[in-house]
């Protein structure tokens, strides 16, 4: 029962519908309808908030604990990146590091915790790069069932937004799946300890369902022996002998 209870409830957390009608390729434009990144889950962060160059993305696994919504944008407003053309308003406004929000919605008790930190200049170009050049020769499938990890994306370039919605994470060539496993390898690089999921299904079970900290569905909090946000005792037994 709890089950059905935890699955009914991501489900409205992402949108997700039998009646898909965004099964295939990206859109040009919001997503719209049962696929919009609803209010509770942005805090009320807005499209138009992350600016002329960014992206917002909520992902939530349909059986884990949190759903996480992340918000990108580059600093300072309206800055070019040394690859933009050169324009007479920009001079001098070149951009630096790039500015994340998270916010974890707990789908248990409802709590949300929120995250702010900073990320360097070729972070963001690698990022944006990859998930550009996907998302501009992305034809598949985006729908994969009814449940597993869904993504919702909302990429801003020069002021024009590309979306897509998936669970279907498993393709590699999924521009979802490629942001999904980017944001989890930033967010233990830079984001505070024992916020992020250790799963690369973003999978974080309720108190009593997980082993252990050394579970793959627990949150991975980082050593104090300086190895490096995100890694584990259980991360670390594999790699020291």
């Amino acid at each position: 029962m709890m089950r059905a209870a935890i699955f009914a409830l991501a489900l409205t957390a992402t949108g997700c519908s039998d009646r898909d009608p965004h099964r295939s390729g990206t859109i040009d434009g919001p997503l719209s309808g049962s696929h919009a990144i609803s209010e509770r889950a942005s805090g009320g962060e807005t499209l138009a908030g992350v600016g002329q160059e960014g992206l917002r993305v909520l992902i939530a696994p349909s059986f884990g604990r949190y759903a996480y919504y992340l918000s990108l944008r580059r600093l300072p407003k309206g800055c070019v990146t040394p690859d933009d053309p050169p324009k007479e308003s920009s001079v001098g406004r070149i951009c630096g590091p790039s500015r994340i929000d998270v916010r974890r919605f707990d789908q248990f008790d409802r709590t949300v915790t929120t995250a702010r930190f900073f990320l360097p200049p070729w972070e963001t170009h690698h990022l944006l790069e990859e998930l550009d050049a996907r998302l501009d020769g992305w034809s598949g499938r985006n729908s994969g069932g009814t449940d597993g990890t869904w993504v919702k994306l909302e990429r801003v370039r020069n002021g024009q937004v590309t979306s897509m919605s998936s669970n279907d994470l498993p393709d590699p060539g999924n521009p979802a799946a490629q942001l999904s496993g980017d944001l989890l390898r930033i967010l233990l690089s830079y984001g505070p300890s024992g916020f992020a999921p250790r799963s690369g299904s973003w999978d974080v079970r309720a108190p009593g369902e997980s082993a252990g900290p050394c579970d793959v569905t627990d949150l991975a909090t980082p050593l104090d022996r300086g190895f490096g946000s995100g890694n584990s005792d259980c991360d670390a037994t594999k790699r020291w002998p």
